[in-house]
């Protein structure tokens, strides 16, 4: 009895919406597709639900209130990512398996559901548009810097994603200044760009000790450490890192095709 998945909602239907609360906030998703599958009865019924970005301190009453349209865009890890998942069970339900809920239950975080009302799913609303076709493997397509894939994840996975968004959101608040990723701020965890711009910044400093050459290599070499260890370059970081060290290889005369040659050739993002 202990190890039973704990049932949140029986026979959800395409179009349903539901909230839940954390920490306070209450964030709503909506079931945009279902889908059955004869083949794998362990996985029969498939439900692909879109979490919505807007989250309310109360639940509202009514339905202009909450924004259908834009989709949860995760900040942590994964990041840049569409909170977009595929649950498939065994019986038309929404559950939740015994490990999940305990975990959440130390943390007085429990998980339940409350079912809010039904409305027509239009994916044309969408930005970007999200996959509603199982495809294998798992398609990710990637569209104005944001990967939109159906990942197939057990229901506490959306806590798990929001519950470290809000650890994120409190350590990116530390108060910081920048002198090459100011547009960063507010956007990546701040600690990563403290550790980005003191490895910016000796390579600034060792392009008139040791040459820019030498410096170039060792500062992406650094780069591709750090990248390893957090991984926070993505398509926006890349440019903005690729700039700036093409500037201050050619503020410091040094051939600017050389240095993209360079950096091209060295770098791991």
């Amino acid at each position: 009895m202990k190890n039973r998945p704990k049932v949140l909602a029986n026979n959800p239907k395409e179009g349903d919406i539901f909230y839940f609360n954390m920490n306070g906030r209450y964030y709503f998703f909506q079931i945009v597709k279902t889908r059955i599958d004869e083949k794998y009865t362990a996985m029969k019924y498939q439900y692909y639900i879109v979490v919505f970005e807007k989250s309310y301190t109360s639940p509202p009453t009514d339905k202009s209130e909450i924004d259908l349209a834009k989709i949860y865009r995760v900040k942590d890890r994964p990041k840049n990512t569409l909170l977009y998942i595929v649950s498939a069970y065994e019986t038309p339900t929404l559950q939740i398996v015994h490990w999940e809920q305990t975990y959440y239950e130390k943390d007085k975080m429990k998980i339940d559901i409350t079912y809010w009302g039904n409305e027509k799913v239009n994916t044309d609303n969408f930005i970007p548009q999200i996959i509603t076709e199982t495809t294998f493997p798992i398609n990710v397509v990637e569209k104005d810097g944001i990967e939109i894939s159906p990942t197939p994840a057990h229901f506490g996975y959306i806590y798990s994603i929001i519950e470290s968004d809000l650890i994120y959101k409190n350590k990116k608040a530390v108060k910081i200044t920048a002198k090459y990723f100011k547009g960063w701020i507010g956007a990546t965890d701040s600690d990563i760009i403290l550790k980005i711009e003191k490895i910016i910044d000796v390579f600034e400093k060792d392009c008139k000790t040791n040459g820019v050459e030498k410096s170039l290599k060792k500062c992406i070499k650094s780069i591709n450490s750090l990248d390893n260890k957090e991984t926070f370059i993505y398509m926006i970081e890349a440019e903005n890192i690729h700039d700036t060290l093409i500037k201050i290889s050619r503020n410091n005369g040094f051939d600017e095709t050389k240095a993209v040659e360079i950096i091209d050739k060295e770098r791991d993002w």
